[in-house]
């Protein structure tokens, strides 16, 4: 097989420790976020489950057979990442100024 079988393993071959802290930062930051904001109402809450369920399954399945080569695999990744990053973000109180 031309790729590593494990996505902890991957990021670590390919982009190193710094790299991987990193990644570990952002994944952490967006579960964080997402766990907080899944019981708000509506969509946001919705969003947010929906991104936590994507990342779980990701990272079950990533233990054993996927891959950062495959195109499907950045894809869904990115996209669990950025719609956590902005889930409940209209809803959040503005800034005291």
């Amino acid at each position: 097989m031309p790729w590593v079988h494990s996505l902890p393993v991957e990021v670590l071959c390919e982009v190193g420790v710094l790299g991987s802290l990193a990644y570990g930062a952002v994944i952490t930051m967006v579960v964080h976020r997402c766990w907080r904001r899944r019981r708000l109402p509506g969509l946001n809450g919705r969003v947010a489950i929906g991104t936590l369920a994507c990342l779980a399954s990701g990272a079950v399945v990533g233990l054993v057979d996927l891959t950062f080569i495959k195109d499907w695999v950045r894809c869904v990744f990115w996209l669990a990442i950025g719609l956590g990053s902005v889930t409940g973000a209209a809803s959040s109180k503005p800034a005291d100024r």
